[in-house]
C-alpha cells in the first residue's frame, strides 16, 4: 500500500512539473531599463520672453544590461519638439541620435540681474509606457 502512494504521489509531481514551466515562461517580463546619456554641443536663440531656446546635442539610449533588446525607439519632446534628428547608431541595445531641438521653459526675472535658469530637455516614450520601458539618466556618460 506505501508503494501505490508513493507512486500517485511521484506521477503528479511529473504530470504538474511541466505546467509550471510553462506558467512561468508566460509570465511577462519587466520593463526594459534604458540609461539616457546627453552631450550638449550648443544652446541658442534663448528669448526671455517667450522662454524659447534651441540645443543642438548627442542622446545616448543604452539598455541595461547592453545585450538587451530595447525594440522599436520612439520618444518625444515633453517642452518642444525636434528640428532635426539623425540616427547615428542603430543597434538592438543602443541608440545614438544628432539632435537639434526647439524647447521651452518658463522664464522667472523676480531675482534679475542675479537670476539663473535651467533650460531642460524633456523626453519620454512616445509609443511605449513605464510597464514597458523605464530612462535612467547615464551621468556617466553625461
Amino acid at each position: 500500500m506505501y508503494s501505490r502512494h508513493l507512486g500517485t504521489a511521484l506521477l503528479g509531481l511529473l504530470v504538474a512539473a511541466p505546467f509550471e514551466v510553462l506558467a512561468a515562461e508566460a509570465e511577462p517580463k519587466g520593463p526594459v531599463t534604458v540609461k539616457v546619456g546627453l552631450y550638449v554641443l550648443n544652446i541658442g536663440k534663448f528669448d526671455l520672453s517667450t522662454g524659447g531656446y534651441t540645443v543642438d546635442f548627442y542622446l545616448d539610449l543604452t539598455s541595461v544590461p547592453p545585450e538587451q533588446d530595447m525594440g522599436e525607439m520612439k520618444f518625444e519632446f515633453m517642452n518642444g519638439r525636434a528640428s532635426s534628428l539623425d540616427k547615428l547608431i542603430d543597434k538592438p541595445g543602443e541608440k545614438f541620435y544628432r539632435i537639434q531641438a526647439n524647447l521651452a521653459t518658463n522664464v522667472d526675472m523676480h531675482r534679475f540681474p542675479w537670476d539663473t535658469h535651467d533650460l531642460p530637455i524633456i523626453i519620454e516614450p512616445a509609443t511605449r509606457g513605464k510597464k514597458d520601458l523605464i530612462f535612467v539618466a547615464d551621468e556617466a556618460q553625461s
